[in-house]
């Protein structure tokens, strides 16, 4: 697992965003996991302290993944999330929710990387030669869950 990585899950993303194109990552350099930012919500309010799944302090862009398990059951979580991301928005950090839903499809996580890569000055060719399949490679290794294999075993042939 990565150093510092809350789950499985936000390991593999940060993966993704940081393997070099040729291995089928998005190569945006600098993230860092559960990167610690203190800030408050207004001048009277009291400091909070906040963990970034994944962060780029250079360009103030984090990922935030919300798993089904954490996020989507209680209400309380819900509001938590959202005053959280209030709270970074008025940091000037720019906050990309991925939900399981968007890991799962490889053009819906193509769009988060398009805006962190802006926001770092990079500019993804997503379409160019066979980076689309190395991605797709890449995606498959790193979250297998998305798949399911369609093979017969061999021995239902003989039954």
């Amino acid at each position: 697992m990565t150093p510092n990585a809350a789950s499985p899950v936000e390991a593999s993303i940060a993966q993704t965003f940081a393997l070099p194109k040729k291995m089928g990552g998005y190569f945006v350099p600098g993230l860092h996991l559960n990167y610690k930012v203190t800030g408050k919500a207004s001048a009277a309010s009291a400091p909070r302290v906040f963990f970034l799944d994944i962060y780029w302090p250079e360009h103030r862009v984090a990922i935030e993944y919300d798993s089904d398990r954490y996020h989507f059951d209680e209400k309380r979580l819900a509001y938590h999330d959202a005053e959280r991301r209030i709270v970074l928005g008025k940091l000037g950090i720019q906050t990309i929710v991925i939900t399981k839903a968007q890991l799962g499809n490889l053009d819906m996580l193509d769009n988060a990387a398009r805006i962190v890569a802006h926001k770092a000055g990079i500019r993804l060719r997503l379409n160019r030669g066979d980076y689309r399949e190395r991605r797709l490679a890449l995606h498959r290794e790193l979250f297998p869950q998305f798949y399911s294999d369609d093979t017969v075993p061999c021995e239902c042939y003989f039954l």
